[in-house]
């Protein structure tokens, strides 16, 4: 055997020296032109084109040189990619194509993303995203609405909502694929408000269904222990963390039309209540939690015990506040964030107390002497 026949073929170069070098220049010196990033891409696609025609490519090959793409275009100054002349750009377009057809084979092949293609599809999601998140303060809205009408074709969309509701509908527990919360990202930063459904009911149900797919996750849990140990937070963690929660389904949930939704009430209560379960174990987790993880916790609990009829509140309250007192009664002399932690359990007592069902067991503790001292 030859080595011709052990040896995987190599994969060829999209993006050459020149250009990976220019782009990270550019990170420092800010100096690339709309006609310079045109150029790149033009050599981009020329490469890859290049690459069809040899006909040697395979699967590996093909996902190598998007990837590759991906890298380069994702390394660009995001505010860059806004320009009308790069946004134009063929590559963008094939970019754009990449999302429609990893969508597609996600939805028509009944299995998930192999590793590769979930990489690129969070990048490829993350660069739309960062160019969104960059848009000029003078005309934010514009530009935003300029990635959304590039994106929201009616295949697309289509695509998205039925992974939506293939997703929802396959939840047999706490969510363990990372393609979920990619997809979450993409629908909630860059297709709020696009028609997924001609009713709007309909659409407010199927981001509910998202949300609760990705607050309900593995990729959740590891965002909670990134943040409790003040780790780098990842675009998934914060969007986890707290995009998502800007769109739970608390206020309304008694009153929401059930007959749209994908889920009942009562399993939307059971989320929660394994969520606020969840929480208390992390407050009583060694070592002790940063700052920012308590009120992060506190927060979610303040939201969460106040979902309307949540059953679960007689169990959840008593406990946070019996963490509220420990931390009023025994606060710590080398702890360097002890004021402003003593001042945020104030801050949450008051704030609980603003709901009648748990002002009612505050009472029935007789909580006044702790709070004369």
């Amino acid at each position: 055997m030859t080595t011709e026949n052990i040896l995987p073929l190599m994969s060829p170069v999209m993006v050459n020296r020149s250009n990976l070098s220019a782009i990270q220049n550019d990170l420092v010196d800010d100096k690339l032109s709309s006609n310079d990033i045109c150029t790149m891409f033009n050599e981009f696609l020329l490469e890859f084109e290049q690459m069809e025609k040899n006909g040697e490519t395979t699967t590996n090959t093909f996902l190598d040189a998007v990837e590759e793409i991906a890298n380069a275009v994702l390394a660009i100054l995001p505010y860059k990619l806004l320009d009308p002349k790069v946004l134009a750009h063929p590559l963008i377009h094939f970019l754009n194509q990449m999302l429609v057809d990893i969508l597609s084979n996600w939805q028509t092949s009944q299995m998930r993303l192999n590793i590769q293609e979930s990489d690129i599809f969070l990048k490829i999601v993350l660069i739309f995203v960062h160019a969104a998140e960059h848009a000029s303060t003078t005309n934010a809205d514009a530009d935003r609405q300029r990635i959304t009408d590039l994106l929201a074709t009616r295949k697309f969309l289509s695509l998205v909502r039925e992974q939506i509701e293939d997703c929802a509908m396959h939840k047999y527990g706490t969510n363990d694929d990372p393609n979920i919360c990619t997809l979450g990202l993409l629908a909630i930063k860059l297709l709020q408000g696009s028609p997924f459904y001609y009713s709007m009911e309909r659409n407010a149900c199927l981001i509910d269904a998202l949300v609760l797919n990705c607050i309900d996750s593995y990729d959740y849990i590891q965002a909670v222990y990134q943040l409790q140990y003040g780790t780098t937070l990842t675009d998934i963690d914060r969007f986890v963390l707290f995009t998502c929660w800007e769109h739970m389904p608390v206020a309304s949930l008694p009153s929401q039309d059930w007959m749209n939704s994908l889920y009942k009430p009562s399993f939307v209560y059971n989320i929660y209540d394994e969520l606020l379960t969840g929480f208390e174990h992390a407050l009583d987790r060694p070592p002790p939690l940063t700052f920012s993880s308590v009120s992060y916790i506190f927060e979610r609990y303040q939201q969460l015990l106040n979902v309307p009829q949540l059953p679960s509140v007689d169990k959840h309250a008593p406990n946070i506040i019996d963490r509220l007192i420990k931390i009023l009664q025994s606060p710590s002399s080398n702890n360097p964030d002890d004021d402003a932690l003593i001042i945020l359990a104030l801050e949450t007592f008051y704030n609980l107390s603003k709901n009648s069902d748990i002002r009612a067991i505050m009472k029935k503790l007789h909580l006044t002497s702790l709070f004369k001292k």
